[in-house]
């Protein structure tokens, strides 16, 4: 996810305004009460971010357009925006994942924890 951001530049700024590795948008990184020019505290926060996208979604295409466009662009269209940016998004870290896993990755259960204490744990589908 972090090429497909920012292209491993951990002070790449994007014209809305987002910062660093995770590109995190300026409110985002308030709300999780990280520095976004501090390169730890971006990946920490870029990924507390895609897992409660995660958590809330229960499906990675629509965690990826909502770190992308954001959780009510989602909730708007009730699944994956028609943004033309948030599809290539979506395609472009699929196919990231499969250059890395050399064209070999299959799909995996993992296990997002979710802090919401109503919720049971989330087990995801890699495809």
């Amino acid at each position: 996810m972090i090429e497909a951001e920012s292209s491993y530049n951990p002070t790449a700024v994007s014209p809305k305004g987002a910062y660093g590795l995770g590109q995190l948008m300026p409110a985002t990184a308030r709300e999780l009460g990280v520095d976004p020019r501090d390169v730890s505290q971006n990946l920490d926060g870029a990924a507390r971010y895609l897992l409660a996208q995660l958590a809330e979604f229960r499906s990675v295409g629509l965690a990826l357009a909502a770190y992308n466009a954001g959780p009510h662009r989602v909730e708007q269209y009730s699944g994956v925006p028609p943004f033309s940016e948030t599809r290539a998004y979506i395609a472009r870290i699929h196919d990231i994942r499969e250059r890395l896993s050399g064209g070999t990755s299959q799909p995996a259960p993992i296990r997002v924890a979710n802090t919401a204490p109503t919720r049971a744990p989330v087990i995801i589908e890699l495809n």
